[in-house]
């Protein structure tokens, strides 16, 4: 029960690093509808790389992919999140 809890624990951290890290990938939208590519946040206990893509066939919706891992106890985790542009504000679903 001590290590479920501990594991529940980690996974709950790494969740509020990916709203970081979501943040950044949508600022970087923000500041230039065209972005696309990827970048990486490294910190001492988690990193996280986001790629944004635009998604095939319907203009407007960026893919955002992130890849989280925390260092300190192998947890890793993979959102993917459709954000549309189009709208005012930006709307985001998880997909």
């Amino acid at each position: 029960s001590l290590i479920v809890g501990k594991m529940n624990y980690d996974y709950q951290i790494l969740q509020t690093h990916a709203e970081t890290c979501l943040e950044e990938s949508v600022y970087k939208i923000k500041w230039g509808v065209d972005y696309t590519g990827s970048f990486t946040i490294d910190m001492e206990d988690w990193s996280c790389t986001s790629t944004v893509s635009n998604k095939e066939l319907e203009p407007g919706i960026k893919v955002i992919e992130m890849d989280l891992t925390d260092k300190n106890n192998s947890v890793q985790k993979h959102i993917v999140k459709e954000l549309n542009i189009n709208s005012n504000p930006f709307e985001l679903k998880n997909i």
